[in-house]
């Protein structure tokens, strides 16, 4: 009988069959998520924990499902610029824009 021929697993190093080697999955992540402080931004959480960006959003999401961040639109400083306001809140000029005219206040 003639042996299989194998390859290493790109993600493990493991010797795996090449018929494998196509639907094999990666090794679990090793990081318990339940002990992180998600009070952190997920790019704070990235670079801490050497994980992409995308990994931890895709996780925290699945936990804990999509989080919106809500901004108190009441208590803005309107006299600001859109780009000032904006880089306060971490959210787009367009984003100010649209609220700023949503709440009735002139554009400086």
């Amino acid at each position: 009988m003639k042996s299989k021929p194998f390859v290493s697993c790109p993600h493990c190093g493991k010797p795996i069959s090449l018929i494998r080697a196509v639907a094999h999955k990666p090794a679990r992540s090793k990081i318990d998520w339940k002990v992180i402080d998600w009070t952190k931004t997920n790019r704070q959480l990235a670079s801490d924990l050497q994980l992409s960006y995308w990994t931890v959003v895709h996780t925290r999401n699945r936990l804990f499902g999509v989080t919106r961040k809500t901004h108190d639109w009441k208590s803005v400083n309107w006299a600001a610029s859109n780009r000032e306001i904006a880089k306060t809140l971490r959210t787009s000029e367009s984003y100010v824009a649209t609220q700023r005219q949503r709440f009735g206040r002139t554009a400086v």
